[in-house]
Formats: structure tokens, sequence, C-alpha cells
């Protein structure tokens, strides 16, 4: 599997690299290296190394990284004439604009577009958004006492669930929202608690009134007075349901963000349909606002839906218009990429490169707009539109934007991945082997299709001695 990645990536015209750090069971630093290219017309996210840190520092990451790449044949020529974009979270470590990551790799390729992972950023300004509405704090205060008060209390709990029963409802655990994702650990904490509604404000009204109940604490009791109180106020009850519709929004906008072949022009269209999503509840309410008969909670105000990016359907009509249309966007494009598309075979000039942008967007206009944009620049790498030659400098700089890696979730499942093979019981597996059996875990076929023939071969003509199947006859 490896061999046939390298092959690949000798043959791929851009690449873009995506990195982050994780601790694995050995309690050993280690470094996820993916890469990101165009197959078959579509952008695929493939993972390259494991590496382990002998630094964490900016300098230490870079290092890893550099090793993984070079691990499957990328040399320090390749990134400064094929590498396009690095891909990772927003820590100043890596983003840092002095001494990150980033900084150093620009001082090695100047070209590279570095790009904080989109799906770590929504988490990051989504919570960033509504830090300044009173209730999100209180709402906050109120799930964390709810948590706290059957998680540190086998009676408590055992009242809750024995109550749920007498009450016909099926009660869940409630859920903590002190994590790193934010966002899901929210949605299932107010999800738990909308379903457990009753069952909660009954046994909180008990505890803080029953006066024989002389195993609860002081402060047990105290708690359960302020949640009630909270939860039997009707604009919490509203906020509730109102968060839970944003939520509801961003969850779908969340699950976008982490999918594998991620590309600019998705990141926009999802984030357009989300705000215009957000900014109908302010006459529109969500179905979990509706249910509580609520016809609006939100201030009414102006809002930018437009998006950076034009959908097919968008693309100006009038001919004038159409012939200046995305000009300055594309000298600005081949502008910065320079001195990458001077090291292409397949590019050869700017101009040749606006003549066939016209082409382009008369054969859009007159044949393609119906579809949707992914679809148009698959079929144009794959060669399906135009003559064979038509678009030579085109394609180049779509591959381009092909390969921006706008998010990094694959490293985070191929460290899920990791914690699945190197677990308490395999802590001593060696680096290599670890990167090899991910290789078969994140890319490999099911056993039952796995052909053996190529694995046999190389084992065969590989080794110091020769090999002898024979021995023992």
């Amino acid at each position: 599997m490896k061999d046939d990645l390298v092959e690949k990536l000798k043959n791929t015209h851009f690449f873009s690299v995506m990195s982050d750090s994780s601790v694995d069971r050995s309690v050993k630093d280690q470094e996820m290296v993916y890469l990101t290219y165009v197959e078959d017309g579509k952008p695929v996210n493939q993972f390259v190394d494991i590496v382990s840190l002998e630094h964490a520092h900016s300098q230490g990451i870079l290092d890893a990284t550099l090793v993984g790449l070079r691990n499957v044949g990328l040399t320090e020529q390749d990134l400064k004439s094929r590498m396009v974009g690095f891909g990772c979270d927003g820590a100043s470590v890596m983003m840092g604009i002095h001494n990150g990551v980033v900084a150093k790799l620009k001082q090695m390729c100047p070209s590279i577009v570095p790009i904080w992972c989109v799906a770590h950023r929504l988490e990051l300004s989504a919570l960033d958004s509504i830090k300044s509405v009173p209730l999100l704090a209180e709402l906050k205060e109120t799930l964390n006492g709810v948590y706290k008060h059957y998680s540190h209390s086998a009676k408590a709990s055992r009242e809750f669930h024995a109550l749920g029963k007498v009450m016909g409802i099926n009660v869940v655990k409630p859920g903590n929202i002190d994590g790193t994702r934010w966002l899901p650990l929210m949605s299932r904490a107010l999800e738990g608690l909308v379903k457990n509604f009753k069952v909660t404000l009954v046994h909180f009204e008990n505890h803080a009134s029953d006066p024989n109940d002389r195993e609860a604490s002081a402060l047990m009791k105290g708690r359960a007075r302020a949640i009630h109180r909270s939860l039997t106020q009707y604009k919490m009850v509203m906020f509730i349901h109102l968060v839970l519709d944003i939520l509801q929004e961003l969850k779908q906008l969340s699950l976008l963000f982490q999918r594998d072949g991620l590309t600019l022009q998705m990141v926009s269209d999802g984030l357009q349909t989300t705000t215009l999503s957000l900014v109908a509840m302010q006459t529109d309410p969500g179905p979990r606002l509706q249910k509580v008969s609520v016809s609006t909670l939100w201030e009414s105000g102006d809002r930018d839906s437009e998006g950076n990016l034009h959908p097919l359907s968008n693309w100006p009509e009038d001919t004038a218009e159409l012939g200046t249309f995305g000009n300055a966007e594309l000298m600005e494009f081949m502008e910065h990429f320079q001195s990458i598309l001077a090291e292409c075979g397949d590019f050869t000039s700017g101009e040749a490169a606006k003549r066939e942008w016209l082409d382009l967007k008369v054969l859009v206009q007159r044949h393609y707009r119906h579809i949707e944009p992914q679809v148009l620049w698959q079929r144009l790498l794959m060669g399906t539109i135009g003559r064979e030659d038509q678009f030579k400098q085109i394609k180049v700089i779509v591959e381009i934007t092909q390969v921006f890696p706008m998010s990094s979730s694959c490293c985070e499942r191929g460290f899920s991945s990791m914690k699945r093979i190197k677990s308490d019981w395999r802590s001593c597996l060696s680096n290599e082997m670890l990167s090899f059996l991910l290789h078969i875990s994140v890319h490999g076929p099911p056993a039952q299709q796995f052909n053996a023939e190529k694995a046999v071969t190389k084992w065969w003509s590989s080794g110091c001695g020769a090999r002898r199947p024979q021995f023992q006859d």
C-alpha cells in the first residue's frame, strides 16, 4: 500500500499537507501526517505516516512532518514546487506568525496557503459568538449542576431512575459539557435534559423541599434549589429550545466540515446555507421552538447572506459582465502561485490560461449551469468537458484549488485508529509497525478482498539472503 502511494504521488501535480499531534498509550508525542491530492478528478485524503516527536515545539513538529513526507519519497524540492497548502488546528505552535510551524514552512515554500481547520474553527466561533448571552452562562451552570448531582451520588442517580419508571419516562444519563468538542457535548446534554425534564423537575423539587431527607448534604440541597429555580423560568425553557434549533444547524455544518475530500466550494456553500437557516429563525422559529408555541426570540437585524464563492447559477448572464467575471481573481491566483506554476510542465502561460478561462465561461454558461460546481470541476479534470486539450492551463489551476486542506478532521480519525491499535496491551509497538497497521486500518481493503500476491512478491525479492520455501522438503 505504501509503494502504491509513492507511485501515485509521483504522478500527481500538486498536493497539500495536514498535520496534527497527540499522545499515544505509551505516553509518547506522535505526529500524524496526511496528504490531500486529486485522484480521478476528486480530492482525496491519504494517511502518510506517524512519527514520534523528539520535541513538541514548532521545529520538532516540522522535523517530524518532513520525516513522514520523506518516507513516501517527497523531497524538499517537491515541497517547493508542488506543495500548495498546509492544514492544521489553530494552536499557536502551528499557526504562529513568527515562530510557528506555518512560519517556518513559508520560509521553505513561500507560496503555500496555511488553512486553519474549519471543523476546529467552527467550534470556537460558535462558542465565542454566544458568550455574550447572559442566559448561556446560566444554562451551562445548570447543565453542569445536573451532571454533578447525578454522577457524584449513587443514591441520587438511583432515585432519579426509580422516579422515571414511576412516571413512565425512560430517562437517560445527564451529559457532561466539559470537553474539547463543545458542539456535540452541548447538544447531547440538552437533548438529555429535555427528555428528562419532568423527572428532573420533580426530583429536584423533592430534594430541595424535603425536610426529612437527612442523607442529602446542604450543598446538594442548595444546588437542587438553584437548578429547580432556573428550569422553571419561562425564558430559560424557551432559550433551551432555541439553542437546540441552533445546534442542529451547526451540527449539520460540523458534519460537512469533517468530510473527507472537503473543498473550498463546499465550505462556502455550507456556510451560506447555515447562515440562511439561522437568519430564517428570526421570523420562522425552528421545529424545537415551535413545539413550545413561541413566535420568535431573536431581535431582527440585517444579515449579509452572500457567499464568497458564486454558484454556477449566479454567474452573470450579460455578455459584457461575463467577459470580465473572475478575471481579477484569476490574475491574483496566478501571481500568488507563480513559482509553483513555473515548475509545472502542463502550465505554459498566464495568457493562455486567461483565454481558456473565457472559453470555459462561455461553455458553462451555455451548457453546464444546471450542475453542481464540484461535479463540473471533477468532469473538467477528467477531461469530459470540452476537447481533449482545450483547458490544459485551467485544469492545473482547478487542481490547485481542489487540494486546499480545508479540514484536518482526517488526522483526528487517524488518532482514533491509533488508539484502537496501540492499546494498553500493545503499548510497545514500534512506530514502523504502527504506521503499517494504520495504513491497513485507514485505507486497507477488507480481508476477503485482499490480494496478497504483491506482498508475497515483495517478501520473496527482499531480505539479506535467498528465500528457501522448500527447506523442510
